[in-house]
């Protein structure tokens, strides 16, 4: 019989200026002790093109057996996704009092 592993999982967004800093020199990964293992799904996913100046993910589980799901985001990306969520919210809210359908945007998720 398999025994159950009991994992916590924090989902962290850093929203910055530029992403390629991040990339080019990961020795800032260095500050997390007691990684088993990292992953980089965006940089692995080759069904898709991805614009890593706008978005970057690492998967990493520690020792522990904590996850940590890290995105770096830029700006503008957070700010597109943020203010579309913001419609769809509004239309949820008082979709009587609004006239038409929300905008369709890029990003429908932070």
């Amino acid at each position: 019989m398999l025994q159950r592993i009991s994992v916590q999982d924090y989902d962290i967004v850093y929203v910055v200026t530029e992403i390629s800093s991040f990339l080019n020199d990961t020795s800032w990964l260095d500050v997390f002790r007691d990684l088993l293992l990292i992953q980089e799904p965006d940089k692995n996913n080759q069904s898709y093109h991805m614009d890593f100046d706008q978005s970057y993910a690492y998967f990493m589980l520690f020792m522990d057996g904590n996850w940590i799901d890290l995105r770096f985001r830029s700006i503008e990306t957070f700010m597109q996704a943020f203010l579309s969520m913001m419609i769809k919210l509004l239309y949820k809210i008082a979709p009587d009092n609004l006239k038409t359908a929300p905008p369709k945007m890029g990003c429908s998720s932070i």
